[in-house]
């Protein structure tokens, strides 16, 4: 049975809502309980997250600078970049789900993101009949549509929940206060790829250790899909709105963290258009291929 361990809610800096469409019936979706590791979620059906936050010019900064993305729009001007709207669309399920693995991303963005806007972030988890969950995925911005898009998921061997931030039974947390979640001490050795994690981390509001608890230590999905757009500006010329990004993600764990480099990134622009480039893209260490796929990017 799938769960929601209650401590991991307070993993985040952003509010996190849990609901259950089911919940004044007699067979609930979602049922509070005892766990081995502390009070859960547990998951019996279909239920819908939603993440309420918003992006401050600093964070998006750091961001692009853990993602190597150099892109000015995102520095100077006030867009979100589109790899960080996904990167919190891709984290927050398998964070919050331990039993769920994220195999693949299908995102269509509509519109621009800005700095310091109110934004909701709506995952639909929609059982698929084997344990896992297809995820509906919807970004709106101050009542406008920036996202839509789809996650497939994989049901996988829970891991022991450890940590200890604990949250309320009703699986509602209100953060939303900026924190950066910086710690004075760190259980996981220092290296400078793992710095560049745990910046990537508190970029979106989430505590770097107790991540790195959750997932393992090593690269999540979510940072890896992050890794092709700055690629893409430097080898390709890409630079306008990330309209499609479609990633696989093939390894069947949380890649290790290398303490010597962060994976290598391979692009190849095809199909180019005077109104937009397709972009293929390639995250790897060595023979290791740890997410496929492509990025459609409109020229601006």
């Amino acid at each position: 049975m799938s769960a929601i361990p209650l401590e991991r809610l307070r993993l985040f800096g952003d509010q996190i809502c849990v609901r259950d469409p089911r919940g004044r019936g007699p067979r609930p979706s979602v049922v509070s309980c005892n766990g081995a590791g502390g009070r859960i979620l547990a998951l019996r059906g279909g239920f819908t997250v939603l993440q309420r936050f918003a992006v401050t010019p600093l964070q998006g900064r750091a961001f692009v600078d853990a993602s190597r993305d150099s892109n000015p729009i995102h520095t100077e001007d006030s867009v979100i970049s589109g790899a960080m709207t996904a990167a919190r669309l891709l984290l927050l399920p398998e964070i919050l789900v331990p039993s769920l693995q994220v195999r693949s991303l299908r995102i269509k963005f509509r519109a621009f993101s800005r700095y310091d806007r109110a934004t909701v972030n709506r995952f639909s988890f929609v059982p698929n009949g084997q344990g896992a969950y297809s995820v509906e995925l919807a970004v709106m911005q101050e009542g406008v549509s920036v996202a839509q898009g789809v996650l497939k998921t994989i049901s996988v061997a829970e891991q022991p929940t450890r940590g200890g931030h604990g949250a309320n039974e009703y699986g509602q947390v209100g953060g939303g206060s900026g924190t950066s979640h910086t710690l004075v001490e760190s259980k996981f050795p220092p290296c400078a790829p793992a710095e560049v994690i745990r910046n990537w981390y508190r970029s979106l509001r989430v505590d770097p250790d107790g991540a790195f608890e959750c997932l393992g230590y090593g690269y999540p999905r979510a940072f890896l899909a992050s890794l092709p757009s700055g690629e893409m500006l430097r080898k390709g010329g890409a630079v306008g709105l990330l309209n499609a990004l479609n990633l696989e993600f093939p390894e069947p764990g949380i890649p290790a963290l290398n303490p010597e480099t962060l994976p290598t990134v391979e692009v190849a622009p095809v199909r180019p258009r005077k109104s937009f480039h397709k972009v293929l893209a390639n995250v790897a260490s060595g023979m290791v291929t740890y997410c496929t796929g492509y990025a459609t990017v409109l020229m601006t």
